[in-house]
């Protein structure tokens, strides 16, 4: 919270500065201006969240200085500072928007009281403003629903976007398996809580592949912060073998981002000859993919390993035919051994070998095709129809791409495979469809219904969000929607 305290009295700035620093505000910054022209300047350079203003100061007196900045800081909270209590003070106060006075000598428990007023304030408009940012970026990023408001979203001289995308080496088919959802995401949650300022925004979602991304607007610093923090995060949570975190940035505004996003997506399979447990710029992957015939051996392994948590022996046996033999594979095997040792291993549930040759290496994956069968069946059409169910059925509640993971026992990466498979409609798409046919029914049977209660109804927490998902789909707003229904 940055705090400005202007007097032309020295005895009472300090005898404030003493109260807010007894009050042990964590990050505040306390500013002080002798006169009014010493105000306007700071408040030119700093945008106060909450000013302590005296009326009667030389130079320029309170009230004319507030009014010079008053366009420049439309969120400061403005306290006069009086001795004096004439009618006209007050006329020519609430005209700028200055709701409270603090007559000397100041009451310290007024001022704290105001103060714990203020944080309060401020730190619901930091939920409200991020959770607006998040709505806004998983709508870009999964290409529904909200425009891209460049007046919201605009870069400053020294704020950049950052995109952190979280993968688990392994065909994860049970939560109590999986480290990233079941452990980290909640840690990672907690943090952001805390981490981020009024100048920071982040967004932490799953996309529309089911991988769990997280995207920061803020400064080099503070994405080295969460880069520091990831590093530590991951081993302490005992993640050695299976996420691995990859990133990148762009000055350029979020739809630079996206498009480096979606690069970054298709080349994440690459990160199996990447060692687990650590965090790499995308730049890294780049590099992996020039060597000849990475993506196409790539494709082979991570396809067996798809084919057998699948449990479809007739594609498994054809990838490993293709394997076998295989000089090229075989030449990117030698090069990034142990990391497709770990990786395929791991998903097959072999026992750990990081010194097995090719040739080892193929025989075992030939003997444990058997193996797909020990395991409880998971047919990937029913599976899909159980979700269409389950959305069909709870579309008013929390329907996203984690939580259904969480229901089925499933990773999100691979649940919205299945669903797309099965169904050619991406899984975000669906539950978008199924909110606004019963939006739809739901304002046939009360035409009178208010926009805002259609909105709760149908699982939606922002109007503005539901409107703009309405219109993308129906092609007409939900309030012209209830017009001609009346008609």
């Amino acid at each position: 919270m940055i705090i400005l305290i202007a007097d032309d009295e020295n005895l009472v700035r300090i005898y404030l500065k003493k109260i807010i620093k007894d009050m042990n505000i964590e990050d505040s910054i306390i500013l002080e201006a002798k006169n009014g022209k010493e105000l306007v300047s700071i408040c030119q350079n700093y945008q106060p969240d909450l000013a302590f203003v005296d009326i009667k100061m030389p130079v320029l007196n309170g009230l004319d200085a507030i009014r010079n900045v008053k366009s420049d800081c439309p969120d400061t909270n403005w306290i006069l500072l009086t001795g004096f209590s004439e009618f006209e003070y007050a006329i020519d106060a609430i005209s700028l928007g200055v709701k409270e006075y603090l007559l000397k000598p100041v009451e310290v428990d007024a001022m704290v009281e105001i103060i714990n007023h203020t944080k309060e304030h401020l730190k619901q408009k930091k939920l409200d403003y991020n959770h607006y940012f998040e709505l806004q970026v998983t709508s870009l990023f999964n290409a529904y629903g909200m425009p891209c408001e460049e007046e919201k979203l605009k870069l400053s001289k020294d704020q950049q976007y950052f995109a952190f995308l979280f993968t688990e080496s392994r065909f994860f088919k049970n939560k109590e398996s999986s480290l990233l959802y079941r452990t980290i995401l909640p840690n990672l949650h907690q943090w952001l809580s805390t981490w981020n300022t009024s100048q920071d925004q982040s967004a932490l979602f799953c996309n529309s592949s089911g991988t769990l991304c997280l995207v920061i607007r803020s400064t080099d610093t503070q994405a080295a912060r969460i880069r520091n923090y990831l590093g530590k995060l991951l081993p302490d949570l005992g993640s050695q073998d299976s996420v691995t975190v990859f990133y990148c940035q762009s000055t350029k505004g979020i739809k630079s981002l996206i498009a480096k996003c979606d690069t970054l997506q298709d080349d994440l399979p690459l990160g199996i000859c990447l060692k687990k447990c650590a965090i790499y710029p995308s730049r890294d992957l780049e590099r992996i993919k020039e060597i000849p015939y990475i993506s196409e051996g790539i494709s082979l392994i991570t396809g067996l390993a798809e084919s057998y948590c699948d449990k479809d022996e007739i594609r498994y046996n054809r990838y490993l035919e293709k394997m076998i033999n295989n000089e090229p594979l075989q030449l990117i095997f030698n090069k990034f051994q142990k990391p497709i040792l770990d990786y395929t291993y791991q998903t097959l549930g072999l026992s750990s070998s990081n010194t097995d040759s090719y040739a080892v290496f193929c025989e075992k994956l030939k003997n444990q095709a058997h193996a797909m069968y020990r395991q409880n069946p998971v047919t990937s059409t029913n599976l899909a129809d159980r979700i269409k169910e389950y959305i069909q059925l709870n579309y008013a509640n929390d329907v996203s791409i984690i939580s259904l993971a969480d229901t089925f026992n499933i990773t999100p990466t691979y649940l919205s495979k299945v669903f797309h498979e099965k169904n050619g409609v991406k899984l975000i798409d669906y539950v978008s469809d199924v909110r606004i046919l019963n939006a739809k029914r739901i304002m046939c049977e009360n035409p009178d219904i208010l926009i805002k209660d259609v909105t709760l109804l149908v699982g939606y927490f922002s109007t503005r969000h539901f409107t703009n998902v309405f219109l993308k789909n129906v092609g007409i707003y939900p309030s012209e929607f209830q017009k001609r229904i009346k008609k």
